[in-house]
């Protein structure tokens, strides 16, 4: 066999090679390509909810969130971010909680503060819990997480947003990890004891699935630690109520009820 001869069989040999393992070597042009794409799979989604919305909204709706829209575009940080904040507030009381935390969202990039991240995730599990489409309720789990990451690592020591990423854990349990948030607040409980929040949350999911006496004890923890925390007084309400003393929920209803 001559040298022209093996050489195009070696070639051919190659090319079959390269055919049959498909070419593991991509040029930086489609990597990119291929990672932008990734990167643009989330905001298909929001586009595919606003789509779907403006289906069911009036024009008059239509055209109040267009100049709504058109005025998040001011070049002033101050303005955009005013103005963001108003058209994510007109969504939500067009009745579409998802769509308004996604501007929330936008307005934490734009403030990057712990508390603008925090209202952003606080909107997306707004969105999550009335969400009934499985995919919108991802979408509002994952970017809820994101948000109240980003709140914590802005701001640590505040355990209000601890709480509600757990929060979000217990709202959409994980399939491989269902106990996740009920843990993370029983965790936060060991290392913030004095911590009334927490212990209302715990209060709270006793309360769901009918442990009424646990429940009290955990609000009359709280209630030892903050007599006038709103939510603990509510909680223990009912909490007395389903347990037949009324008389003796009436204190619990009277500081529920004040403004």
């Amino acid at each position: 066999m001559g040298k022209f001869q093996i050489f195009t069989l070696a070639g051919a040999i190659v090319i079959v090679l390269l055919l049959f393992f498909g070419f593991e070597y991509k040029p930086n042009k489609i990597i990119n390509l291929e990672k932008s794409r990734s990167n643009n799979l989330e905001v298909t989604g929001i586009e595919n909810l606003i789509v779907t919305a403006r289906e069911s909204l009036s024009l008059e709706e239509m055209k109040t969130l267009e100049a709504m829209q058109a005025a998040t575009k001011d070049s002033t940080v101050v303005s955009k971010i005013e103005s963001t904040k108003a058209y994510a507030s007109k969504w939500y009381e067009l009745g579409y909680p998802v769509i308004s935390a996604y501007y929330a969202e936008e307005v934490a990039k734009v403030d990057k503060s712990a508390d603008s991240w925090a209202i952003a995730g606080t909107s997306y599990i707004l969105g999550l819990k009335s969400s009934e489409q499985e995919k919108e309720k991802e979408f509002a789990f994952n970017r809820a997480i994101t948000a109240f990451e980003n709140a914590i690592s802005l701001d640590p020591e505040n355990v209000n947003h601890q709480i509600n990423l757990s929060l979000v854990y217990v709202e959409k349990p994980l399939s491989d990890n269902p106990m996740k948030g009920i843990l993370m607040l029983r965790d936060l409980n060991k290392k913030y004891p004095e911590n009334a929040s927490v212990m209302v949350q715990l209060a709270r999911l006793a309360i769901k699935t009918g442990q009424w006496d646990r429940a009290q004890e955990r609000l009359e923890q709280a209630l030892k630690i903050d007599g006038n925390n709103r939510q603990a007084n509510c909680l223990m309400a009912e909490v007395m109520t389903n347990k037949g003393e009324s008389d003796l929920a009436k204190p619990f209803i009277d500081i529920c009820n004040a403004e």
